[in-house]
């Protein structure tokens, strides 16, 4: 019977924990941006309250807590720059040109519901878990592990509608007596046993003598961390998951499925398309005042849409004729560059030029690697030259985690074609190596210029596990 296999695996200690756990390397979040001080996306508004109250102010003057010793508003730091609301120079936090939207949309007399859309719509493009377009990549994740299954993206779909309209608004229906919820929990199998499969395999009567259990579970006990329930204690009062994170998740799943295989000639057939799905669920929003809103703000929402959908190309080494050239002189190399409007595009451009030739120059055109690997190069009919490709080291998506601007030659790393698509594209094994090597013929140059970054971070941007 199911539910037995259930009480059996509770008893489990490492399957427990997997799920009851909503830390970063645990099976129990979807979303790796909720977490305590985060359980649901309007969480963001607190967040940019929170850091905006200490805008531009150095950090070592903020208020610490009585009870835990760390700064009050640090829980809110990893968010607002993942999100790029907010970034961060010389220890100081200031807004960034999405920042300034997203308090204009704040003090505009937004319902709930307006609220959220044009909050998911502000992060669409964050990196959370140095992920660029991390909703979306997730989304995808996600779908590929029901798919494996056997459930249809039409059928996952239409069950994330399906708990949406039944619980969001209504709160005495039990949420323990849901489908989603087990799929929520057990999106991910853990160490083999792969409990939603499991689940999905049963029939109606065990499923819900599951749901029933649990939800007996839920009114009949204290949760401790006793091994008796393991979505009890998931959903303890005190823990980082709630019924609000919940329909978020499915809320956040269900928009995104429906939007990123769209076809869209510009960024304004995106959002109206977006808002006018958004509508079929929340018939009251007023679709005028979201397009007008985001219009005002074109800038930022068009390089969010250009971001999402490849449309923009931040490329070192494509797009462009490879030997361009850009005056120094009309281009200041030591700006800090606001990549969340799309004007900033063209200025990077000149910047990256600027420095991509420099770098070819400083490593007379050949890769870095090439005492590491057998690289083999062709003539350039262009620079006439051995051709070279120019890498970010500290990829360029995860800039706003650092203090000063990786737009600098330091991090400027010259690879013939073959190691650059290896430390892109390369199993793990051939790219730690790799990216060991070029980090100890950089960190030093690239601390001098205020990038202070350990081997185990790097690796991190690369997701590469120790």
């Amino acid at each position: 019977m199911l539910v037995e296999l259930y009480k059996d695996l509770c008893k489990n200690e490492r399957w427990y924990n997997a799920y009851c756990s909503t830390g970063e390397k645990s099976n129990g979040k979807i979303f790796f941006f909720f977490n305590t001080n985060y359980r649901k996306l309007l969480s963001f508004e607190e967040g940019y309250y929170v850091l905006k109250n200490v805008e531009n102010v150095e950090r070592s003057s903020w208020e610490h807590s009585s009870s835990h010793g760390q700064e009050i508003e640090k829980q809110h730091t990893v968010n607002m720059l993942k999100s790029k609301i907010f970034s961060k120079n010389a220890n100081v936090y200031y807004r960034s040109k999405k920042g300034f939207a997203y308090s204009d949309m704040l003090a505009k007399d937004f319902s709930y519901d307006e609220k959220w859309l044009m909050t998911y719509l502000t992060i669409l493009n964050g990196y959370f878990a140095n992920v660029p377009n991390y909703i979306f990549e997730r989304t995808k994740v996600i779908l590929k592990m029901m798919e494996e299954r056997g459930v249809s993206r039409e059928a996952y779909t239409k069950l994330l509608k399906n708990f949406i309209n039944t619980y969001e608004n209504h709160s005495n229906n039990n949420i323990f007596e849901s489908d989603y919820l087990f799929f929520d929990t057990f999106y991910q199998n853990f160490e083999g046993i792969d409990f939603l499969k499991l689940f999905l395999e049963a029939s109606e009567e065990e499923r819900k003598e599951l749901k029933l259990y649990v939800a007996e579970q839920r009114k009949d006990r204290v949760a401790t961390k006793k091994q008796i329930d393991t979505i009890s204690y998931k959903y303890k009062s005190t823990g980082s998951y709630t019924r609000a994170t919940l329909i978020d998740n499915a809320k956040i799943q269900y928009f995104t499925l429906l939007i990123m295989d769209g076809t869209y000639s510009d960024y304004q057939e995106f959002y109206q398309s977006v808002t006018e799905k958004f509508r079929q669920l929340y018939p009251s929003i007023n679709v005028h005042e979201i397009l007008s809103f985001i219009e005002n703000h074109k800038s930022v929402y068009e390089l969010i849409f250009n971001e999402l959908f490849g449309n923009v190309q931040y490329s070192l080494n494509f797009g462009r004729k490879e030997d361009e050239t850009v005056s120094d002189q009309s281009v200041d190399l030591d700006q800090r560059i606001d990549d969340t409007e799309a004007e900033a595009v063209n200025t990077y451009h000149k910047v990256s030029t600027v420095l991509k030739n420099l770098a070819k120059a400083n490593s007379n055109y050949k890769c870095e690697l090439e005492d590491f690997f057998d690289c083999q190069y062709f003539t350039s009919k262009e620079s006439h030259k051995h051709y070279v490709e120019v890498h970010h080291l500290i990829p360029r998506a995860v800039g706003n985690d650092f203090e000063s601007s990786i737009e600098v030659v330091e991090n400027y790393v010259t690879l013939c074609p073959k190691c650059h698509r290896l430390v892109h594209l390369g199993e793990d094994v051939e790219r730690k190596p790799a990216l060991h090597y070029l980090y100890l013929k950089r960190h030093e140059k690239l601390k001098e210029r205020g990038l202070d970054i350990t081997e185990k971070q790097l690796k991190k941007y690369y997701l590469i596990e120790e």
